[in-house]
């Protein structure tokens, strides 16, 4: 049995491709691919933890509760018992290949020591093993990045793009495939071109050779936000942690529904002169593995304007990007409210008080009506209003039976 370990890089569908592969699970099965799971769900995150030291903590050991050396050591003996248990089932089950998919494996595992680590642990079950990496230009995964850390509260502006370099282990493709080149081989590291594969679902589909045709097909997640959103969450500046590894509940807003009309973009000037730090190494990347070019690591200048929006964060107006947050909150408020009038309703008529139940009933549908002139929440607050009216039926009817049966 083969090993796809596929490790990112981050911005390239990995989230798209991950929440795929679990909704088609039982077809990739059918069709001889395992999906590990005891490595955890969606991403395979525990095996980026484990080629940490347990004194080197990142976000990924919260997630698993894990806050101290002895804890860090414990998941890692429990975590390689529950592969090595996975991977004798996916062989039993016939399996030709399993698949482990992680992008943390770029972005968290920065050393050979770490990538020598994840080395040792698979190793250890496999004799096949290819290691995929979908790369694309570095300033287009910044920008797309940029969306991301909005998301988590980081601040977005000119200066955060200044700190591209191929220094910084993010961007070093080049060292990237270099360091898992190391252990495995570099003829067993594959780096995809992104240019050319932007759906790395199909590009999976085709690299395994799948035939069903009745895969499931999801959106893709992870859209990029429009730059007045980004602008938004900067003047929020709330951080999605607390502090380690507490989230902070005031940092769920909704901003994949946020209104999309013009993305992030930087100018072309700026792009260029970032994109010129990494030619040199892109240019060597394209050497070594035929698979990919130097015009595949450079960015679309196109898609760059002369003017880009992230020199307007800092001024633009984020008006449009308050009414909405501030009509869907209200929009969610009447809804819990309605919801809340509908189970005071259900207590009211299990003590016989019909009536009152009644009157709970019709305010959770002015509630609803409220809800409902949002026009995002409309279909929520209708099939709402609908479920609490043939409530609303039943309890005027027992309420009509029991006056006349009093009369």
């Amino acid at each position: 049995m083969k090993l796809v370990l596929h490790i990112g890089t981050e911005k390239t569908g990995t989230t798209s491709l991950q929440r795929w592969v679990i909704r088609n699970r039982e077809a990739l099965i059918g069709e001889g691919i395992w999906p590990c799971e005891a490595l955890g769900l969606p991403d395979n995150r525990a095996l980026a933890v484990m080629a940490r030291k347990g004194d080197d903590p990142e976000d990924g050991f919260y997630r698993f509760g894990i806050h101290s050396p002895e804890q860090h050591a414990a998941f890692v003996e429990r975590t390689r018992h529950a592969l090595a248990e996975e991977v004798r089932a996916a062989s039993d089950a016939g399996a030709r290949v399993f698949l482990i998919s992680n992008e943390h494996l770029q972005s968290r595992l920065y050393s050979q020591e770490m990538v020598d680590r994840v080395a040792e642990e698979v190793k250890r079950l496999f004799d096949d093993i290819e290691v995929i990496c979908v790369l694309r230009p570095q300033i287009d995964a910044v920008l797309s990045l940029a969306s991301t850390e909005a998301r988590v509260g980081m601040k977005v502006n000119r200066r955060r793009f200044e700190w591209v370099d191929p220094a910084v282990h993010y961007f070093n493709y080049l060292g990237l495939l270099q360091r898992w080149a190391g252990p495995f081989g570099a003829e067993r590291v594959l780096p995809i071109p992104f240019r050319r594969q932007p759906n790395i679902v199909a590009f999976f589909r085709s690299y395994f050779k799948l035939k069903r045709d009745d895969y499931v097909t999801l959106p893709r997640s992870n859209q990029g936000l429009d730059y007045r959103a980004v602008a938004f969450s900067n003047i929020l500046d709330l951080h999605v942690f607390q502090s380690e590894g507490v989230v902070n509940p005031n940092r769920t807003i909704f901003f994949d529904d946020l209104p999309m009309e013009e993305s992030l973009t930087l100018s072309r000037d700026f792009a260029q002169e970032l994109h010129a730090r990494f030619v040199a190494g892109n240019a060597a990347i394209a050497a070594a593995w035929p698979s990919i070019t130097a015009e595949d690591l450079t960015p679309d200048w196109s898609r760059y304007p002369e003017v880009g929006t992230v020199d307007l964060l800092d001024t633009c107006d984020i008006g449009p990007v308050m009414r909405y947050v501030v009509q869907r909150l209200n929009a969610e408020l009447h809804i819990a409210r309605a919801q809340t009038e509908h189970q005071r309703a259900r207590a009211a008529q299990a003590h016989g008080r019909l009536d009152n139940a009644v009157a709970f009933l019709e305010k959770a549908d002015r509630k609803l009506d409220d809800a409902a002139l949002f026009a995002p929440m409309a279909e929520r607050a209708k099939a709402l209003k609908k479920e609490f009216g043939d409530t609303a039926a039943r309890v005027r009817a027992k309420a009509e039976s029991k006056s006349e049966a009093e009369r």
